[in-house]
């Protein structure tokens, strides 16, 4: 069912059965709509084409709708309508929720069974994360067009993303069986091996209504080091990854990328690997 049809069947619900309302109206409204909806509600009618007039009885909210009959909601009422006109335009439809509670989200590496640690010599350290301005949000990020982005207020990473990203990143190497170590920061072993990660995509893609997918593209730099200290370079490439979403909500996405990353991690190493031979110098 379109966005239009869901809207008639609203409105048909309260009495109006051929009312046109459009959605950036009420989008650009809702969050003060729920706290003043009698007072919100006049201006608001008044910007719907050929739409009507608000009016205040007795401390009653009237709404007249021109051509249609007058009814009369108590604030209760209007309240009611309001919620339900964001159950079925939430984020245009972006994504489905079973109700407006903030979740927070982090990072986590693959529940695969990790390899065993090979003895190459080969001691990696993560040297630092960057993610894009755009896309260095606490709050998870939809792209609703080819220019568009909205930031959900309702769902956030547990902490910055870079930092949520590091640690999922340093175990998922350790995973994939081509180090013989990753260090933890502040730890005493040294890399010979240090990764450099700029991410230039984090976002959930929402342009098309029925196809939502979980975009991630990073550029992964690999130095050899001497305490540590980055030296030659041994690899650099770019990565990135669009898994298709299950369902429309925020802990799909929240999978989706969880998945994309622990891909990359897994090519990049292997990448890593057939182009660096045996142990580093």
């Amino acid at each position: 069912m379109n966005s239009e049809m869901k809207t008639k069947n609203l409105f048909s619900r309260f009495g109006f059965p051929d009312f046109k309302f459009r959605v950036s109206d009420f989008r650009s409204r809702w969050k003060n709509f729920i706290h003043e909806p009698g007072r919100l509600l006049s201006p608001f009618l008044s910007s719907i084409p050929n739409g009507g007039e608000g009016a205040q009885k007795a401390g009653e909210e009237a709404l007249i709708i021109q051509g249609f009959k007058a009814r009369i909601f108590s604030k209760q009422s209007l309240l009611a309508f309001a919620l339900s006109l964001l159950s079925a335009f939430f984020l245009t439809g972006c994504l489905s929720r079973p109700s407006l509670v903030k979740q927070d989200f982090t990072f986590s590496p693959s529940s695969a069974t990790t390899s065993a640690a090979p003895k190459n010599g080969r001691v990696l350290g993560i040297l630092k994360i960057r993610i894009a301005p755009s896309f260095d949000s606490q709050s998870l990020i939809y792209r609703t067009g080819e220019f568009s982005y909205e930031r959900d207020p309702y769902a956030e990473f547990l902490v910055p993303p870079a930092e949520s990203m590091e640690a999922a990143i340093r175990e998922a190497f350790r995973q994939t069986g081509v180090f013989s170590e990753v260090t933890e920061p502040g730890g005493i072993l040294k890399p010979n091996i240090v990764a450099e990660i700029f991410v230039g995509a984090l976002y959930g893609d929402f342009r098309d209504s029925t196809n939502a997918a979980a975009v991630l593209a990073m550029r992964v730099n690999f130095f050899n080091a001497t305490n540590g200290a980055p030296g030659e370079v041994l690899l650099q490439k770019n990565y990135s990854r669009s898994i298709p979403l299950k369902t429309r909500t925020a802990a799909a996405l929240m999978a989706g990328w969880n998945e994309a990353l622990n891909s990359i991690v897994k090519e990049s190493a292997s990448d890593l690997a057939a182009k660096s031979g045996g142990e580093p110098k």
